[in-house]
């Protein structure tokens, strides 16, 4: 009886061990595109590319925009706040450049990961 907890315990370390493969992730970000423009989305605009890897992943037909416009939006995606609540237009990027920042950027665990982004 002690031998076989004592293998059960013993495996389930094992598999608690083992770490799940990390996700490959795309983010496209495009100024001025909307969905109905390129034809993974049965847009007007032929993007082969795109489409290979629409159609081997997952893709996303409800998402939000963080600010109209693309600065605070853009900001929004790489620090995972709204705008309001960060130094509420988020141009505070821009004018304490030089200082530190007190937002988190996912972009520096990415990094971090030694994973690659332009």
């Amino acid at each position: 009886m002690i031998k076989t907890v004592f293998v059960f315990l013993s495996y389930s370390f094992i598999v608690q061990a083992q770490e799940a493969p990390k996700p490959n992730i795309i983010l496209i970000l495009s100024d001025d595109l909307g969905i109905g423009d390129i034809s993974c989305y049965f847009g007007k605009y032929k993007t082969p590319n795109i489409d290979k890897i629409a159609a081997e992943g997952i893709r996303f037909t409800n998402y939000y925009s963080a600010s109209p416009i693309c600065s605070p939006s853009r900001a929004g995606i790489f620090t995972g706040q709204v705008a309001y609540f960060v130094e509420k237009t988020l141009t505070f990027l821009r004018e304490n450049k030089g200082k530190p920042c007190y937002v988190n950027l996912w972009t520096d665990d990415v990094h971090a990961r030694q994973y690659i982004g332009t």
